[in-house]
Formats: structure tokens, C-alpha cells, sequence
């Protein structure tokens, strides 16, 4: 069996990962995919992962600390589980203090084909000046190592907000595809035809 393809989401807490990954997930079994979602809370409660295992998802649970730090160990055996299923998607849901770029050497050391590993960025609109302006490192090695980025709450941002968003994404990776949705709403059929083609 081909190793399953691995999506990972990146973003600030608060930026929309956990209904990203939702929707995502209900994309890829609509589709017919199967799929297994390895959930990351640094708290010890699990919220995210309840809400997942309550859309009807296979969850694997890491809690209780960081994924790329104090929980890397556990993140292979994670991988092993949800690879046992047959799955064709692993998707990933970081905490919101996971650096990106220690996730990706974590999962290519833990036996992830680079080929197989794709890396979505969130960049809130409505926070992403304040955290710029603190957390400009985070954006500097989250973006350059994205396969696309997604532009959420679009229904809430006005149109400096989506500009100045825009224009950090931009700024640190002019190449990749951007997303703009309001994903309560639902997908845009750009992002969904290129979740599928990956």
C-alpha cells in the first residue's frame, strides 16, 4: 500500500484549523476517501478532538503537550495506527504553538515521504496585523514551507484586513495558491479541487 498522503494545518489558535480539518475531512469522504485525523491539544481537556469524534471521524489523540516537542515521540506511532486502517488521508491538527517547520522534520523523520506531505497555513484576517507585529518569525517559517494558504472569515474581515493578510502571505511566499472562505459557509470549489488533486 502507497503511504497514505498526510495534510497538516498550521495557524494561530483561534484561526479556524479545527473546522478547516472538519470540512476538509467531509470532503474527502464524500469523495470516498478514507481517512484518519491525528489531533493535537496541548491542553489535557481534548476539546477539538471530542468536537472531531463527533462529526464521526477516526481520531488519534495526542494531548497533554506540543506535537513537534514533548509529544514528537508519540507522533509515529500516531502515524503507524492510522497507516494499520489502509487510509488513503492522514490530516494533522497541530496545537496553536506548534511551529510549523519543527512538524515537518518531525514527520519526515518519523517515515513520511516528502511527496506525501502537504502543509496548509491559516492566516486569520482579523488578528493577523496584531500578530504580525509580535509573531513575524512564525509567519517567516510557516509560509515558505506551505502548500497553500487559507484566508478564513472573510465574512467578518473588511477589506484592509484581507489586503494586509493577503499581502503577508505574499511577502514570504508569493508562489503558493490562497484560498479566501468564510468556512462556515462551506468550501470554495478552488480549494476543494486542489485538496483532490494533491
Amino acid at each position: 500500500m502507497p503511504y497514505p498522503k498526510v495534510i497538516f494545518f498550521s495557524g494561530f489558535l483561534g484561526s479556524g484549523k479545527t473546522t478547516l480539518a472538519s470540512v476538509t475531512a467531509r470532503l474527502l469522504t464524500d469523495q470516498g476517501k478514507k481517512l484518519t485525523i491525528i489531533i493535537n491539544d496541548a491542553a489535557s481537556n481534548g476539546v477539538d478532538e471530542k468536537y472531531l469524534k463527533s462529526q464521526g471521524y477516526p481520531i488519534e489523540g495526542l494531548s497533554g503537550g506540543c506535537i513537534c516537542c514533548s509529544q514528537a515521540a508519540e507522533i509515529g506511532k500516531a502515524l503507524d495506527k492510522a497507516r494499520a486502517t489502509d487510509c488513503g488521508y492522514i490530516l494533522i491538527e497541530p496545537s496553536g504553538t506548534a511551529s510549523p517547520s519543527a512538524l515537518l522534520k518531525v514527520l519526515k523523520n518519523s517515515g513520511c515521504p516528502e511527496n506525501r506531505l502537504f502543509h496548509i497555513t491559516l492566516v486569520d484576517p482579523l488578528r493577523a496585523e496584531a500578530h504580525f507585529a509580535v509573531l513575524e518569525p512564525f509567519f517567516a517559517t510557516a509560509l515558505p514551507i506551505a502548500t497553500a494558504a487559507v484566508i478564513p472569515k472573510i465574512d467578518m474581515a473588511d477589506a484592509a484586513m484581507l489586503a494586509f493578510a493577503r499581502k503577508v502571505i505574499r511577502d514570504h511566499n508569493p508562489e503558493i495558491p490562497v484560498f479566501e472562505m468564510d468556512l462556515q459557509a462551506g468550501l470554495t470549489e478552488g480549494y476543494a479541487g486542489f485538496v483532490l488533486k494533491l
